[in-house]
């Protein structure tokens, strides 16, 4: 799986830890693990979409809930000392993250 960074914070990190950064005239490109940064291949990354669950009842009186954004169903988890019903904090069926339609 591929992993998101910042690369352009990696790049200050690095250069900040130079010994040599007093005297660079090319903060670009002075070393190998700059130029290492600068050449990596990227990813297509997907904005994390937001969602929340709405409740709905079926028909045989179960509580449901459905994504506001696919309409994926769960029932959650019920937590039989509270009583209190614990819902995925992503959707089962288009992954957003199920923390209130936040833009």
């Amino acid at each position: 799986m591929a992993r998101l960074i910042d690369a352009n914070a990696l790049r200050r990190k690095i250069c900040a830890a130079c010994e040599e950064r007093l005297a660079c005239t090319d903060m670009g490109n002075i070393c190998f693990e700059v130029a290492c940064i600068d050449n990596a291949p990227t990813v297509d990354a997907e904005p994390i979409r937001h969602g929340r669950w709405v409740k709905q009842f079926a028909p045989n009186w179960d509580m449901l809930h459905k994504c506001s954004l696919c309409g994926h169903r769960t029932h959650g988890r019920l937590w039989e000392t509270s009583g209190k019903i614990e819902l995925d904090t992503f959707c089962g069926g288009c992954g957003a993250r199920m923390d209130g339609d936040v833009p």
